[in-house]
């Protein structure tokens, strides 16, 4: 059985992607947050470094500090954190953990019985609105995938020349040849001459990186 772990009332159960709250209601996790509450807890008590979240988030791609911050603050809404008072910046040195308490056998068979009854009442639910549901998911990603195209384009222009243009340039400029690597639900990843930019519809990220020759 993988450890589960108790914070701020809510039990991390990293082995199903879900943190259950106190009052049986759950919360899938995206990868990213759990890769971010799991470097944490690692860590636990000391403070890690934004630098080396990145690195074990995201791996060696470039992202930005800002998307740390976001999420951090999506993470922090999925734990019940409002008051900052869990996961606490430390400004200038990184973020840490407050508190964290391993679950033992006894806990973690009692968070099962809870996850069990908080599926069946969200299953009542979800079920009636499961089509919908997938039907307006493939709609979103469409929608970001046409009215996003051209920025990513621009974005890899600016990653590329690091120089300012004529706004005038624009329509030009999303006629640039580039190839589209991959496309689906989760994102779309486009090449441009030695670049390779990718949007993440998830997380709401995009980055660049250089193809290696």
């Amino acid at each position: 059985m993988s450890k589960n772990y108790l914070i701020n009332g809510c039990v991390l159960n990293f082995s199903e992607s879900l943190v259950i709250k106190s009052l049986g209601q759950r919360e899938n996790l995206k990868k990213n947050q759990i890769l971010l509450l799991k470097t944490l807890i690692n860590a636990y008590p000391e403070i890690v470094s934004v630098d080396d979240i990145k690195e074990q988030v995201w791996g060696h791609t470039f992202i930005s500090n800002e998307s740390v911050t976001q999420l951090i603050k999506k993470t922090r809404t999925s734990i019940d954190d409002q008051e900052k008072t869990v996961i606490i910046n430390h400004k200038g040195e990184g973020y840490s953990i407050s508190s964290v308490t391993e679950q033992d056998e006894t806990n973690q068979q009692e968070s099962a019985a809870l996850l069990n009854q908080s599926v069946t009442k969200g299953d009542r639910g979800e079920n009636n609105n499961l089509s919908k549901s997938s039907h307006w998911s493939w709609l979103t990603a469409l929608y970001f995938t046409v009215s996003i195209i051209g920025w990513v384009v621009i974005a890899m222009y600016l990653y590329k020349s690091q120089a300012t243009f004529d706004i005038q340039k624009l329509p030009d400029l999303t006629q640039s040849h580039y190839t589209v690597v991959s496309n689906n639900e989760a994102g779309i990843t486009l090449r441009y001459e030695d670049l390779t930019c990718r949007l993440n519809f998830e997380s709401f990220e995009a980055w660049c990186e250089k193809n290696n020759h």
